[in-house]
């Protein structure tokens, strides 16, 4: 069952609360109410009690819910695909109301009289650039090529046709301080095969967020998100049209009026076919999402300013990435093939939820959603595994339907590395993790300063939608090599790296990567662990047993791959704990024994 979602994150972002419901009840709704006032209980059942039932084969996973038990909770993970759409704005976040909620409006740029620092001392300054189609060599903030390569290794560009949909844009800021990119509207690509037409969608932005030091905006804070959506483009269509920014009143709790910024059309009714599940939406014309072609892979050629400095998260198999210098910025190209993604979620009785699954929902960020009844989380996306490790059990450990996805999004935080390596790296792409994962980290792998080991969390359902399959983890590493030597402290990128896979028991999997390094990227992969809750431990090395790996030549074709010895694996036992140890002449470590 690998379906796509229609409508995801994005979407209710960019339309707002008033276009799209993610449930049938809220708490401006006269049917929301508390745990108290609905009678809802935990832990009065015991989970064997439970029967989860997967939720309906409908493309919305929210189907059912106005059916469902008050005292019902629902909660799941998306694993993203990206945003449907994107676009570009400057904008204030303040505190504008009696209640102190905040509030947001439209700016001409940070020197805006209506957004002056000065005026809201606790305000934030944000810049949304959208990626947009390169018309030059000297165009930043841009997608210059857009590359499809086929199951045979056969690769072509895709043709540009036009901005989809076309909307204003922000031009470039003329502010040192205040400086950010500038923004434009997604591009629309086509593709044709021997047997078919593609539409692409690649959309994304780059964001730059400032808050007030000392009445004036200070050091920016940077984001990168992209996706590439694909489907079918119907023109001559009667009834969309492109949407609009605006500001948008909205009442608070207090009574109040606040205003929000919203990227959405001016009504709500929805679209007969073809664009009744449309992604994106242009003046009489709408792009409605399809499943990626079997086999391919994606070659995305962005143009960046020379500043940035991204740790990205990836939703890519086998991604290869690299950077080039351009007059003005670099030249950053990520390749891979989409991800087939594991996700869960569905409708839980709160009775069979124990105080530590209680207490661990009550330790995040959406406390506030579990004590409403009925008890509605937003989508989660990839984030907190620990959470979702501790609601597999409800969810029967297996996945509850796939998507596939071709996405990138940096990281939260680079405060675990020094400013001198992340300083030193700017402009050419810290690097990049991806992994199939349902739930990951973040932000970059853990690196233990005295032993140099990187550590990073994943988490996914055991089975497979039919419950028997067991799933299979993928997880990739690409990082720039002065990155990868400046956090390591050492003059030169190990071309080996030891990975110890463990499931929070006594059994442990280790086995020797090759490590292949190319135009200054250091690469790896590991494939083919399990899940439920695995933690990958990386330490690079070079053991004297290890593989001789030829890199990655230096060419435009980044498609090729290092070749290996072949490895093998042997299993060593010490009391009750095992490990897998595979290399090309495996050993068994000191203390334990060959199996």
């Amino acid at each position: 069952m690998k379906r796509l979602l229609t409508l995801t994150t994005a979407l209710l972002i960019l339309l707002g609360p008033s276009t799209i419901k993610s449930s049938a009840f809220d708490q401006n709704s006269p049917d929301w109410q508390t745990d108290a006032t609905a009678g809802c209980t935990y832990g009065t059942k015991a989970l064997s009690e439970l029967t989860f039932t997967q939720p309906s084969s409908s493309e919305n996973i929210h189907t059912g819910w106005r059916n469902a038990d008050r005292c019902d909770l629902f909660m799941y993970w998306t694993s993203e695909v990206g945003p449907s759409f994107s676009y570009s704005a400057a904008q204030i976040f303040f505190t504008g109301t009696i209640s102190g909620a905040s509030s947001q409006a439209i700016c001409d740029g940070p020197k805006d009289p209506n957004c002056d620092p000065k005026k809201y001392p606790n305000a934030q300054f944000r810049a949304l650039s959208a990626f947009y189609h390169c018309t030059s060599i000297t165009d930043l903030n841009c997608i210059s090529n857009f590359y499809v390569i086929d199951p045979k290794g056969n690769s072509a560009e895709a043709t540009y046709l036009r901005e989809f949909p076309e909307v204003p844009g922000i031009p470039e800021s003329n502010d040192p301080s205040t400086w950010y990119p500038k923004g434009g509207s997604s591009p629309l690509y086509k593709f044709t095969s021997d047997t078919a037409t593609y539409y692409f969608l690649p959309t994304g932005v780059t964001e730059r967020d400032w808050t007030v030091e000392n009445g004036s905006w200070g050091r920016a804070s940077q984001s990168f998100h992209f996706g590439i959506q694909v489907g079918t483009l119907f023109e001559g269509v009667k009834g969309p049209t492109k949407p609009k920014l605006k500001e948008v009143p909205y009442s608070l709790p207090d009574g109040t009026v606040g205003k929000r910024v919203e990227f959405s059309r001016d009504t709500v009714a929805g679209f007969d076919a073809p664009c009744n599940s449309w992604l994106a939406i242009d003046d009489n014309a709408c792009f409605v999402g399809g499943s990626f072609p079997s086999g391919y892979r994606y070659r995305i050629v962005f143009q960046l300013p020379a500043d940035a400095g991204y740790f990205l998260n990836g939703r890519i198999e086998n991604p290869i990435a690299f950077t080039e210098p351009l007059p003005k910025g670099r030249r950053v190209v990520i390749e891979g093939a989409p991800a087939k993604l594991f996700s869960v979620g569905g409708l839980l009785p709160k009775s069979v939820l124990t105080k530590k699954t209680y207490d661990y929902i009550m330790g995040t960020r959406y406390a506030q959603n579990l004590v409403q009844a009925p008890a509605d989380f937003p989508p989660i996306e990839n984030q907190y595994p620990g959470l979702l490790n501790e609601m597999l059990p409800y969810y029967g450990d297996r996945t509850t339907f796939e998507i596939e996805a071709w996405t990138l999004k940096s990281s939260n935080s680079l405060g675990r590395f020094t400013r001198e390596c992340t300083d030193q790296s700017k402009g050419q792409i810290l690097g990049i993790t991806s992994s199939n994962a349902t739930a990951f980290n973040n932000d970059p792998p853990v690196l233990d300063p005295v032993t140099k080991v990187l550590s990073y969390e994943v988490a996914a359902p055991h089975f497979g939608v039919d419950g028997k399959s067991v799933n299979v983890g993928h997880y990739y590493m690409n990082m720039n090599a002065n990155f990868v030597k400046c956090i390591l402290g050492v003059d030169q990128v190990p071309l080996y790296a030891q990975v110890g896979i463990t499931y929070g028991g006594n059994t442990e999997e280790v086995m020797t990567a090759s490590v292949s390094q190319d135009k200054d990227w250091l690469r790896m992969k590991v494939d083919n662990f399990h899940y439920s809750a695995p933690k990958l431990q990386i330490k690079f090395e070079q053991p004297a047993s290890a593989p001789i790996v030829q890199p990655i030549p230096a060419t435009n074709s980044p498609t090729k791959s290092a070749s290996a010895k072949k490895l093998s694996t042997i299993t060593c036992a010490k009391g009750k704990t095992t490990k897998k140890v595979t290399a090309v002449n495996p050993v068994c470590p000191n203390g334990y024994k060959k199996k």
